[in-house]
């Protein structure tokens, strides 16, 4: 079976920094924690990983995968909760009802339900990053790329994090890159994708 994504023979420029990596396979299924210091590049990996930068140099197959972002800041737009999360629905033209069902389903997931009709942008910082979240859930997307996704949540929304992460480890799909300075100290990845002087590196 091809990889979600394959990253071949990449080299890009960052700022001082050149990003390199020789191969690059992300299997659905796997989590993958994308770690080193800031200013490395691993957002700007991630960009390219999700399409939002061509790569000066190298080839990224994602064959047909579905890629959703997460930002370490996200963007929430002006209305509801539940119009936020449905909006990338409404894009596709999935039917109301079933968008209905979908949204509750993903606000649920991330325990937000019961703030489906406040307005987004008086969340908390660690709620706004449960919302973001939920947005990228709602589509199923078959990678999931998450840029320091613990940054701005409290206890309980790392709890729901990472029960959402062994939840979709266990349905096989999708496969998941979490982007952090310093990698979890639990054994949570199953594969380590280090940043060192630009040069990327899986063990």
């Amino acid at each position: 079976m091809s990889p979600n994504i394959l990253i071949e023979d990449l080299e890009h420029c960052v700022g001082s920094v050149t990003l390199r990596a020789d191969r690059l396979a992300l299997e659905a299924g796997r989590l993958y924690v994308l770690h080193g210091p800031n200013g490395a590049g691993k957002s700007t990996l991630l960009r390219i990983m999700a399409g939002l930068i061509v790569p000066a140099r190298g080839r990224v197959a994602r064959n047909g995968a579905p890629v959703t972002l997460v930002h370490q800041q996200p963007y929430l737009f002006r209305g509801s909760l539940r119009r936020n999360v449905s909006f990338g629905l409404h894009a596709r033209r999935i039917p109301r009802r079933e968008c209905a069902r979908l949204v509750d389903n993903a606000l649920r997931s991330v325990g937000l339900e019961l703030l489906a009709e406040r307005s987004a942008r008086t969340l908390s910082g660690g709620e706004q990053q449960r919302a973001a979240l939920a947005r990228a859930l709602v589509l199923r997307p078959r990678v999931l790329l998450l840029d320091e996704p613990t940054a701005n949540l409290d206890v309980e929304g790392q709890k729901v994090l990472r029960s959402l992460l062994d939840q979709f480890r266990s349905e096989g799909d999708p496969a998941i890159v979490w982007a952090t300075p310093v990698p979890p100290a639990d054994g949570l990845a199953d594969r380590l994708l280090s940043i060192a002087a630009g040069a990327v590196e899986a063990t």
